[in-house]
């Protein structure tokens, strides 16, 4: 399970991106308002590293917009 803080008064919904070893980012999912947590619905494999970010949308003005990501976190599947 992946976890993250709201630090925003007034997103309108959230949007994660993954990243396979030294792959591109690619945005995965997207969440409601004030929502701080997912269980994924993709596969992961044995010896391979996962990165994750998430960045909030309308933060920042109109329902359009996006923060920027967050810092990334990442895992190794052993």
């Amino acid at each position: 399970m992946l976890t993250w803080q709201d630090n925003s008064q007034n997103e309108l919904g959230f949007r994660l991106a993954l990243k396979e070893d030294s792959g591109s980012w690619s945005d995965v999912f997207t969440f409601n308002k004030n929502t701080t947590s997912a269980i994924g619905n993709y596969s992961i494999s044995a010896g391979k590293n996962y990165c994750f970010k998430v960045k909030a949308r309308g933060a920042v003005g109109t329902s359009n917009d996006y923060s920027d990501y967050s810092e990334p976190a990442c895992v190794s599947i052993l």
